[in-house]
């Protein structure tokens, strides 16, 4: 998926869509809500970059890539624990 693509998935996401319709409803002035929503988005985003960027760095070989695909696969099973002992 290009970048383009991308955002213009996100004028398609019932979630956003759903959750700015809520906010304009309770707190009314659509504008200062699009704002807000646009500046949280942005914010987002490059928190999202910055990561991704520091964790590219991080797993450039193979045997890095591979540690990090079992590590996660441990915490995913691990937070399952919860949901099928509680």
């Amino acid at each position: 998926m290009t970048l383009v693509q991308a955002a213009l998935f996100q004028w398609v996401n019932p979630k956003a869509w759903i959750i700015a319709g809520g906010a304009i409803l309770t707190y009314g002035r659509p504008w200062l809500m699009a704002v807000l929503f646009a500046l949280t988005a942005l914010v987002s985003l490059l928190a999202w970059a910055a990561l991704g960027l520091g964790t590219a760095r991080l797993l450039r070989t193979p045997a890095a890539l591979r540690r990090f695909n079992w590590a996660m696969a441990a915490l995913l099973v691990l937070s399952l624990v919860p949901v099928l002992l509680g």
